[in-house]
């Protein structure tokens, strides 16, 4: 090496005792500066593999910086991984440096300053400390170093870590879940105003009290909960109990369809279908909607389309189809060209039905004009509902003494109303 030769060569020339000494002198000198320096750089070393972090003494005063603040005592006992440096007044996270140390400077998502050059920002000291313990490299550290400690393979223990992870993740994707069903089974609004409100996020906050890994993982992150996931888990319900209703519909050789379509507010044309059947094994009657059709318009051509669309989809038999009911407007029960005549066309053995309640309600309407009372009673609500909408303070006044409603387009069924109904009989007796 160029120092010993360095040596050599100056202990091999001839010389005095007091060039002797001289060299002897620098040789020892050398020696000990070199010593210094690599046992200050392998106490550095050895500091970030020990098992216990380095602590100041108790009666050690902590240097101020120039805003005046210092590293105070109490934090390496509130956060025991702490590592103190005094020389150069610099805390360090003994478990990432350990951690760091033994797989090297490809390790990712790292905190250089708990790991590297160190932190000294006693200002923001408490908010980096827990968002530093909180972090994905800090938990892993943890979790090795004491694999280390402990003998456990470490691919063991991040399988463990993984399938824990896992576990974490279905349960609170259950929770989700369920909350989705709940909501829509009471026919509730999921969202809010905003993305940080809604009766679906205030369910999940409430049921975190009770399930605690709900409640961390929500605290971590955020997913899972958006609009579209929310409405993803809906189609997925939708779709399944779609799929059970075909199943027990494909039981029953034969079915018959109910479909009729109104105009919503934005004047798009909505079209509903049904399906009734009898239950092979029970011999029940069963009535269940199936779905909507966003036609484009309202002929007959158009929504007999739809209607073999939909039956193509459910992968239900036309051939099946034993009874078709609509309502009385020409574009379904024209004779010539409506939809019941195109599906007898295609299916001879299917029966058109006029539906019973449209017919109840013409026969109302026929009632209420033959009926001077019912025609007055009717024309009297009109007149009523006219005042009242054509005033804002009319309309505010009513509104106070109106019944409320769960909403314009939720029907719900009140416990009161129920309570009332049941006890009237026994109030008309008495």
């Amino acid at each position: 090496m160029p120092f010993i030769s360095f040596v050599q060569a100056q202990t091999s020339r001839p010389a005095s005792r007091t060039e002797e000494a001289t060299s002897s002198d620098e040789m020892s000198n050398l020696q000990s500066l070199a010593f210094k320096n690599s046992r200050e750089s392998s106490s550095e070393d050895e500091s970030a593999l020990n098992d216990h972090p380095s602590l100041p003494a108790k009666n050690y005063r902590f240097p101020k910086n120039q805003g005046g603040r210092s590293c105070q005592r109490g934090w390496f006992e509130r956060f025991s991984w702490l590592s103190y440096q005094s020389k150069s007044d610099l805390v360090f996270c003994q478990e990432c440096r350990r951690h760091f140390k033994k797989k090297g400077d490809n390790t990712r998502n790292v905190e250089r300053a708990f790991v590297k050059t160190g932190f000294n920002n006693w200002k923001k000291a408490i908010e980096r400390f827990k968002s530093h313990e909180k972090s994905q490299f800090h938990v892993d550290s943890v979790s090795l170093n004491l694999s280390y400690q402990r003998g456990i393979p470490v691919l063991s223990l991040l399988s463990q870590q993984c399938n824990k992870h896992q576990e974490d993740a279905r349960a609170v994707l259950r929770v989700i879940v369920s909350s989705v069903r709940y909501l829509c089974r009471t026919g509730q609004a999921l969202r809010g105003q905003g993305k940080l409100d809604g009766n679906f996020l205030d369910l999940l906050h409430e049921r975190s009290e009770d399930v605690p890994v709900l409640k961390t993982w929500m605290a971590k992150r955020d997913k899972w909960v958006s609009g579209d996931v929310q409405n993803e888990l809906i189609e997925i319900m939708a779709h399944t109990v779609q799929r059970e209703i075909v199943e027990d519909v494909k039981s029953s050789p034969f079915y018959g369809i109910i479909a009729d379509g109104t105009t919503d507010v934005n004047g798009d044309e909505q079209f509903t279908f049904c399906v009734r059947w009898v239950q092979s094994k029970t011999l029940e009657l069963r009535e269940e909607y199936i779905g909507m059709y966003n036609a484009p318009d309202s002929r007959a051509e158009t929504l007999y389309s739809a209607i073999k669309d939909m039956l193509l989809r459910l992968g239900l038999d036309f051939h099946c189809v034993r009874g078709h009911c609509f309502d009385g407007a020409a574009n379904m029960s024209g004779r010539f060209s409506g939809v019941q005549k195109r599906i007898s066309d295609c299916e001879p053995r299917s029966l058109y039905v006029h539906c019973s309640n449209h017919c109840l309600d013409l026969v109302l309407q026929e009632a209420s004009r033959s009926c001077d009372i019912i025609g007055d009673a009717l024309s009297t609500v009109k007149d009523i509902s006219n005042v009242i909408l054509d005033s804002k303070k009319r309309k505010s006044a009513y509104a106070n003494i109106v019944v409320s409603t769960g909403g314009r387009s939720r029907f719900g069924e009140r416990f009161q109303a129920k309570q009332f109904t049941a006890a009237l009989p026994y109030a008309m007796d008495r």
